[in-house]
């Protein structure tokens, strides 16, 4: 079943830069997550509703360089239920970095989105997830992306 998310733009830049945020439950703690193609790994900020509930779970473990050459230490927290869409995965999650406006409780990286489908637009993003990774990707605008999501999402995944 496909779902939608957040599209956000930065209104003080003089382009048009969207970003795109997913509703996320993280062992049931409800979220959003900034849609992060360059992002290896879903990682959730530790100030977050998300990150206060698995904090105490947590261990050490290294250090991100985020854009711009920001360091933050991480911990890593095994074994995290993540439910986006009707995907519901099992993965381990980092806790740390800083939020963003679109995304307030961290981002969602390839390690989840490798198993979706996202169609992306100036107002609106629909992705549709799976437990196999998706084999395709389409880009289409102007058009009802709903109503080809659920048309085209069981052949491509």
């Amino acid at each position: 079943m496909p779902s939608d998310g957040n599209v956000c733009t930065n209104r003080k830049s003089q382009f048009t830069n969207r970003q795109y945020a997913a509703r996320v439950s993280v062992d049931d703690a409800s979220g959003a997550l900034l849609l992060d193609t360059g992002a290896t790994r879903t990682l959730v900020v530790a100030n977050s509703g998300i990150g206060q509930k698995l904090s105490h779970r947590s261990v050490e473990k290294g250090r991100t360089v985020g854009v711009g050459g920001t360091v933050t230490n991480d911990r890593r927290v095994a074994g995290v239920n993540l439910d986006l869409g009707g995907l519901k995965t099992m993965l381990d999650l980092t806790i740390g970095g800083s939020s963003s406006n679109c995304g307030p409780d961290g981002l969602l990286g390839m390690d989840v989105l490798r198993k979706c489908v996202l169609l992306l637009d100036v107002s609106r993003v629909v992705f549709s997830c799976a437990k196999q990774r998706a084999r395709s990707a389409i880009c289409v605008s102007n058009q009802s992306q709903a109503a080809i999501l659920e048309l085209l999402a069981p052949h491509l995944l």
